[in-house]
């Protein structure tokens, strides 16, 4: 069932996690497997922002400029209800294709587009286990720091189909440097429920969140040892967030996490992102049982 959609636009408080320090001397780490040693030493803090609403200016927003873009025309391709999601080659057969092609559209200047990881979210408490669940601490997927991703080895290169040129991008600033070479990284977010209410997406636009805020962790994964950035508690109103209420089935937000063009004062253009629950969704107003779910594809961008 679901209540009186026109509640869910316009401004909204939304509470978000961010990191506050750590828990031991070491330096900010995540999933940690060595025995005694805490999985995560990352302590974060609840904070509530201001967000306003991207619908109906969804225009204001590129990757250029904010690091975040609307996408209003997702291809039926991408997001076909008959798709087995838990079947994640069938899946990277029949959608990756259309993914590259949408990306490279939107992008310019860009040439080549490869995906590396896809992940599927629900917020459905009986989703499968190979889903995740909405990720509400405001990060950055990457770091500012190619040769801390652990795209080089060999378990990961083996996902590119364009290994040898993404090793070298990723290994040489020179290589980036180079004409055609830019290098951007995009999260391609796409709806696969019919509505979003429960846990939309929150985006910064990345001109009003100064590097300063930024800490960098270390992040183990099964198949690589990689750096993401966290995001320390904003100063009262110094970022501007944004999300796209009622967002539906064919509409998707693209996320820049690294680029390798600096502007002139410096800094990066990367999209600062959360879910957030809407606090203005309740049993009492209509909105039991209603679940997002999405995914998001991580390409590697060239030009």
């Amino acid at each position: 069932m679901i209540g009186n959609l026109a509640v869910l636009t316009g401004p909204v408080e939304a509470e978000v996690q961010f990191y506050s320090g750590t828990s031991t001397s070491d330096a900010p780490y995540m999933g940690s497997t060595v025995p005694g040693k805490p999985a995560s030493n990352m302590l974060f803090e609840a904070r509530t922002v201001s967000a306003d609403d991207v619908r109906g200016k969804e225009a204001q927003f590129t990757t250029d400029t904010t690091a975040f873009q609307p996408v209003s025309d997702v291809p039926p391709e991408i997001t076909s209800p008959e798709y087995d999601w838990t079947d994640r080659d069938a899946v990277a057969a029949a959608v990756y294709p259309h993914v590259e092609a949408l990306v490279k559209s939107m992008l310019p200047g860009c040439h080549t587009v490869d995906i590396f990881k896809l992940n599927v979210r629900s917020t459905d408490p009986n989703k499968h286990a190979s889903s995740l669940g909405a990720a509400a601490k405001a990060h950055i997927d990457d770091s500012a720091n190619p040769d801390k991703w652990g795209l080089e080895s060999e378990s990961v290169a083996s996902r590119f189909k364009h290994h040898d040129l993404v090793r070298e991008l990723v290994e040489s600033a020179d290589a980036r440097k180079r004409p055609g070479n830019r290098v951007r990284i995009i999260n391609l977010w796409i709806v696969l429920s019919e509505i979003v209410v429960d846990w939309p997406l929150l985006v910064a636009d990345s001109r009003t969140v100064p590097e300063t805020q930024l800490s960098n962790a270390t992040i183990y994964m099964a198949d690589r040892v990689g750096e993401s950035t966290y995001v320390n508690p904003p100063q009262s109103g110094s970022n501007n967030w944004w999300y796209w209420s009622l967002m539906k089935r064919g509409e998707g937000i693209m996320i820049k996490t690294y680029d390798s063009e600096v502007s002139s004062d410096g800094s990066r253009s990367r999209c600062v992102h959360a879910s957030f629950f809407d606090p203005r969704v309740s049993k009492e107003n209509g909105f039991e049982g209603v679940y997002r779910k999405s995914f998001e594809a991580r390409c590697f961008c060239i030009g």
